[in-house]
């Protein structure tokens, strides 16, 4: 495992298991819930490369080419998340408050050769983490990028400028898009424990906010142009919930719908496809009143 610390902030990570974050703390209280375990569902955070959320029966054309991905988290009959979650990470750098790690991937049932880089640095005011795909290959590549953390959901609220938000069916797959209306509106703070979400959003590119009140932690998570998805996941009767910064929508190879509305790349050979995140605690005066 690689330890970082800074300033009362530790992060941990995992290369060997998906290039995990293990923990993610300040002055030993829990920012993300500690990873459970050796399987990356347990793990505080995951990446998500080449592409995030379900890709229907592994299933798609691009360019001509027919692909068939392995449905790699049973029982769903879905592709999930891409490789980098499930394969073994490379440390290419190992400092005290900053990590690089690498995956190469070398083509298969997914047909192209790219790299994955994830980027950690911890700051003053929390984590900073770079994400990066870049096509090895000679031909074009779809192309996503995306984070998985798990936040503790006792005491929870979340808000986001949520714009748009695609409704899924029973398979978790997005059918169509259309105005965010009832609970599934986040402009506002809402109590996670009243949600009921698999959902992925489009944003406007502010930030999302997270706040557990009674614990005086707020923590506010900033993205880039690169990663106006959001993905929000609040499992019934579990001890945590899922904010998830991503480049696109689930199923955005398969998708008739415009690119600027999926998200979908096509990343050309040698072209990189980066995002940024940052997940900033901030004092606790700005947590802010309860939601009524």
């Amino acid at each position: 495992m690689i330890l970082l610390k800074f300033e009362g902030f530790e992060l941990g990570l995992a290369p060997e298991l998906g290039g995990t974050v293990t923990h993610f703390r300040h002055r030993g209280r829990d920012l993300l819930r500690p990873a459970d375990g050796d399987n990356p569902t347990g793990a505080a955070a995951f990446p998500m490369i080449p592409f995030s959320g379900r890709i229907a029966h592994g299933r798609f054309n691009w360019h001509g080419r027919h692909v068939q991905l392995d449905a790699n988290f049973p029982p769903e009959t879905h592709a999930i998340h891409g490789h980098g979650w499930t394969r073994g990470w490379q440390t290419d750098v190992a400092g005290a408050d900053n990590a690089v790690l690498s995956y190469v991937h070398a083509p298969d049932a997914w047909p192209w050769a790219y790299r994955a880089v994830q980027a950690f640095r911890l700051g003053a005011s929390g984590l900073e983490l770079t994400l990066s795909v870049t096509n090895l290959s000679r031909e074009s590549m779809p192309a996503g990028i995306g984070w998985h953390p798990y936040f503790p959901s006792r005491g929870a609220q979340i808000e986001a400028d949520t714009s748009m938000v695609w409704d899924t069916g029973e398979d978790m797959i997005p059918k169509s898009r259309r105005v965010p209306a009832g609970s599934e509106q986040l402009r506002r703070a809402q109590a996670v424990e009243g949600l009921v979400l698999d959902t992925p959003f489009e944003t406007t590119g502010g930030p999302v906010s997270l706040r557990w009140p009674e614990e005086g932690i707020s923590l506010r998570m900033l993205t880039d142009d690169a990663l106006l998805f959001l993905v929000v996941y609040t499992p019934a009767g579990e001890n945590y919930f899922c904010a998830e910064p991503v480049s696109h929508i689930p199923n955005m190879v398969n998708m008739t719908a415009p690119a600027r509305d999926t998200g979908l790349v096509s990343l050309a050979p040698g072209k990189t496809l980066s995002g940024r995140i940052r997940l900033e605690l901030l004092p606790p005066a700005a947590t802010g009143p309860r939601p009524t």
